[in-house]
């Protein structure tokens, strides 16, 4: 079985207003122990909207040592001509950093419609040779992994997976049976992070400002990784520890503690 694969998203309170801000945080990542990158658009902002700007960005990735497995987040409303355009240039994304997923999130009300259009944005990413990871979240018109197997599978296994994000799992409608038996090869990818007691009620508050460490929380991460593990799954674990709280951490110190405390779960050595 092959290593896991680890990867950073979004969390850290750096600024990202340079290409030397994206060095010094591609930097940061990569001597925390991450083999993998998740990038989105506060990552390549700085690199402009210039021809070449994602080359720009994928030469500091390599530089770093680090491959990146996938892009966030295309929006996928009622707009045809809006969901593909998005998907063009999310393709281009793709394209230039070598990612295989891009994270998608459906916007409109679930429908053949709707699903007939997320299949047309996935055929423009395979073209750049990436496929759609669906992400289903609580609130969202698509709130759980059975709802995201849905569009998986109208768009076709070989264009699109599920994207589980274990904060989603456990604050939404989805179940043990659910990720027991989801098909192993309909998994995009993983972001993981543990959740605070939700004392706001509100879903963006406690989603964006409140997650934690995996392992300082109240989610059964444990039972969640297993679940994965026992069926010899080993795709990217991608690292997304919003917190309102860790934003103030030093870069280093974030960068480490978010390796630490995710690879210790998922470690088979």
């Amino acid at each position: 079985m092959r290593p896991m694969q680890f990867a950073l998203a979004g969390g850290a309170g750096c600024p990202f207003d340079t290409l030397e801000d994206l060095r010094r945080y591609l930097g940061a990542v990569a001597d925390a122990g991450f083999p993998c990158v998740s990038l989105g658009p506060e990552h390549m902002r700085p690199a402009g909207e210039h021809p070449g700007a994602m080359e720009k960005v994928a030469a500091l990735v390599r530089s770093a040592g680090l491959v990146c497995p996938d892009v966030y987040a295309m929006l996928v409303g009622s707009d045809d001509a809006a969901a593909l355009e998005s998907a063009t240039r999310f393709a281009g994304i793709a394209g230039a950093l070598g990612a295989r997923h891009v994270l998608t999130l459906l916007r409109a009300p679930v429908s053949t419609e709707s699903f007939d259009r997320l299949a047309r944005c996935a055929e423009v990413v395979a073209r750049a040779g990436a496929s759609l990871a669906i992400e289903f979240a609580p609130t969202r018109v698509i709130d759980s992994i059975p709802g995201a197997l849905a569009a998986v599978e109208h768009i076709g296994g070989d264009r699109a997976g599920v994207l589980i994000d274990s904060w989603h799992f456990f604050r939404g409608p989805s179940t043990w049976a659910d990720l027991e038996t989801i098909a192993l090869d309909r998994i995009a990818y993983v972001q993981f992070a543990d959740a605070l007691e939700d004392i706001s009620g509100d879903f963006m508050t406690e989603t964006t400002g409140r997650r934690a460490w995996p392992g300082e929380g109240t989610l059964d991460l444990t039972r969640f990784v297993a679940t994965l593990t026992a069926r010899s799954w080993d795709g990217v674990v991608s690292a997304e520890v919003l917190s309102d709280a860790y934003r103030r951490l030093d870069l280093a110190v974030f960068t480490r503690r978010a390796f630490g405390t995710t690879s210790r779960f998922w470690d088979r050595t």
